[in-house]
């Protein structure tokens, strides 16, 4: 480096421009070696020879590294069934129980950030924000709150009532809310206005999920529908016929446009929600529109590397299956009964609630290895808050929200669209009334009777006023009439008492006596 700065030096204007180029020319080589030190990182995996069963945990913390060995931990808890989430940097987990246990805590070093009872059932969960001061939001049986990193109470959501699923919508800055009322919300965190909230008319939103590229919200229904939604339009903008019986279960891919659903026939089928078509999945090496799976419960949960992990006989084991395929890479048996599952980002880690507690287990090839957004798990405390801010400042209107199906999504903003919007409002605010609405009156009701009393009563009222005011002229004109004579005669006992005083020159008692008067000295 000195010696491309020494022959450089005669091209610089002077020596600070030399070490400064010398400098920026080290960060390049430092920036390129880092590079092909994280390209040549594999994402790993699972392979297993024909005839042989999937490997068990206990086998798998023989042969992997020892750093990946805290992603495996079993908590035993009495508040369950519990709802677990990861925040974006995959570095906190949270979990909520329907007994009102609320925690969140750093899973690498098992720190503990904090606990709380909050006496009423919980029934989800998702952090909100990626920055150096991460907020957890809880849907309670009631209303949802919006809780700190030490668990203080920041914010009470009543607009979002029961609410059954939460969902963090990093690049609007948005979340959203399906309930058991029907309702569906979204709550813009960063200026606290509510951007959407009506009803779906399709009963009660249990089956829900984020589409994450598009910002769209999936809801499976009890006749087979799956129904795709956002907040400028009260109605689904798209519906799929996806299931011959209810929809139970439905799950998103991360990256990618796939989206999973699992039936009330137990068969999980795979959807392209760009051109709204089946995916053919592998079954026993043949292509099929389907997978049956024999006892499956309703939860799904999508890595980042298309891993589909699913509860089968009912809720007792979980099964991690490969993007399209019908042979299981990974079983695991549960304490209890599975109540919800997780996926720990740019982590090869799952997470799983249930019945009795919190579990976590290795699935090779599940997480991303090479980070490519400002916020992972090794971003520093800086790194987050800058990442914040920059968040905030490219935060995206909602209009862009859309299914790419209907030509939206993140990628295709319909900037036009929006440049009209933004004019209309715009002109609304600095126009000027018109003469219709300068002439306005209100027009008289008639036939209520909250207005017919009202009505009645001005009148009487006015004619109070009236028969006051030409009491009072009558007045005027009678003592006008009177001259000095009325005066004197009005006046007369006012003059004969001050002539008394002026005579007597001594003072009086006044006509109303107060406690003072003893103080006045008595005529001789």
């Amino acid at each position: 480096t000195m010696d491309v700065a020494a022959e450089d030096s005669d091209q610089m204007p002077s020596g600070f421009h030399a070490k400064a180029a010398a400098k920026a020319a080290r960060l390049r080589r430092e920036a390129a070696k880092l590079a092909s030190a994280a390209a040549l990182e594999s994402p790993g995996g699972i392979e297993s020879r024909p005839g042989e069963w999937a490997p068990t945990q206990s086998k798998l913390l023989r042969r992997v590294a020892v750093a990946a060995r805290p992603g495996h931990f079993e908590l035993s808890l009495q508040y369950g069934p519990y709802s677990v989430a990861y925040d974006t940097t995959g570095r906190l987990l949270a979990l909520c129980g329907r007994g009102g246990h609320v925690a969140a805590f750093e899973w690498r070093q098992k720190r503990l950030m904090f606990e709380s009872q909050v006496n009423e059932p919980c029934h989800a969960l998702t952090w909100v924000g990626a920055g150096s001061t991460p907020q957890l939001a809880v849907a309670h049986s009631n209303w949802t709150y919006i809780y700190d990193a030490q668990g203080l109470e920041l914010h009470c959501l009543k607009r979002l009532h029961k609410a059954n699923k939460l969902f963090w919508l990093p690049r609007h800055w948005l979340l959203a809310a399906c309930t058991d009322t029907g309702h569906l919300h979204w709550q813009d965190v960063s200026t606290g206005q509510t951007v959407a909230s009506y009803c779906g008319h399709h009963g009660p939103l249990r089956v829900s999920a984020l589409h994450p590229d598009s910002g769209c919200v999936l809801t499976g229904q009890p006749n087979g529908q799956l129904c795709i939604w956002t907040p400028l339009e009260k109605r689904p903008v798209v519906k799929i016929l996806c299931c011959p019986a209810g929809v139970r279960a439905v799950a998103t891919a991360p990256a990618g446009h796939a989206v999973y659903t699992l039936g009330g026939d137990s068969r999980l089928r795979v959807w392209d929600i760009r051109c709204l078509r089946p995916l053919s999945v592998s079954d026993n090496g043949a292509d099929a529109a389907s997978i049956r799976l024999f006892d499956a419960a309703p939860q799904l949960a999508v890595s980042q590397r298309g891993l589909l992990a699913c509860p089968v006989r009912q809720g007792a084991a979980l099964m991690v299956l490969p993007a399209g395929g019908a042979k299981p890479l990974l079983s695991h048996p549960s304490p209890g009964r599975l109540s919800d599952l997780a996926f720990c980002p740019w982590e090869d880690v799952l997470a799983f609630g249930h019945a009795r507690g919190l579990g976590s287990v290795l699935v090779p090839g599940s997480g991303e290895p090479n980070p490519d957004g400002a916020v992972h798990p090794l971003s520093g405390k800086r790194q987050r808050r800058e990442a914040e801010v920059r968040g905030l400042l490219d935060k995206l209107p909602p209009e862009t929200i859309a299914p790419p199906a209907v030509g939206g999504g993140v990628n295709a903003v319909d900037a036009e669209g929006i440049e009209e919007a933004l004019a209309r409002k715009r002109a609304a605010v600095m126009a000027l009334p018109s003469d219709e609405v300068r002439q306005f009156q209100p027009r008289r009701r008639s036939g209520k009777a909250s207005g017919e009393l009202n009505r009645k009563v001005g009148e009487r009222w006015q004619r109070r006023r009236m028969e006051l005011r030409q009491l009072l002229k009558s007045k005027k004109r009678v003592l006008a009439e009177m001259g000095d004579e009325g005066a004197d005669a009005a006046g007369g006992r006012k003059t004969k008492k001050a002539k008394k005083i002026s005579q007597s020159g001594e003072l009086t008692k006044p006509a109303t006596g107060t406690f003072l008067d003893r103080l006045i000295p008595k005529a001789d």
